[in-house]
């Protein structure tokens, strides 16, 4: 029951985002502690890359598979969309204040056209039927009627 509601509203809601937002390909961070962690289809992002069919850069899959991730690899990912996931602890919060002064954060294209957008963790980071749920509410929140 609750899956074909989920399967239901994740169909609605892909289909309220802009063509352009599921075409671009799309990383989804997590700050957590001291760390930059992508997140892959076995977390909460595979609300992203399954559920709403988007893409990855080629070679992400490294990245899923190792975890955390340096500033300097990202830019040898092609990828036109971050969604960054920032964890409430105050050294998350550090970790997110010195990445976003970095020179190899503001000189990825994503950052640089304005297509990064912030979660607070919250409960986001549990991969549960829930939280997949909130995902698709927050994802139109940040991205239906915008490029």
């Amino acid at each position: 029951m609750w899956l074909q509601r989920y399967e239901e509203k994740a169909k609605i809601v892909k289909n309220q985002l802009a063509d352009i937002i599921r075409q671009d390909r799309l990383i989804v961070l997590k700050v957590y502690g001291e760390e930059l962690q992508m997140l892959g289809p076995r977390s909460i992002a595979s609300v992203f890359y399954v559920d709403m069919q988007m893409e990855g850069p080629e070679g992400i899959e490294t990245f899923w598979d190792s975890g955390t991730v340096a500033i300097k690899e990202l830019s040898s990912l092609d990828f036109e969309r971050i969604l960054l996931i920032v964890g409430e602890d105050e050294i998350s919060k550090q970790t997110w204040s010195a990445v976003r002064k970095s020179e190899d954060w503001n000189e990825l294209l994503a950052v640089q056209n304005g297509r990064m957008d912030i979660l607070m963790s919250s409960v986001l980071l549990d991969y549960t039927a829930f939280t997949h749920e909130l995902m698709l509410d927050e994802m139109l929140k940040l991205w239906q009627d915008r490029p």
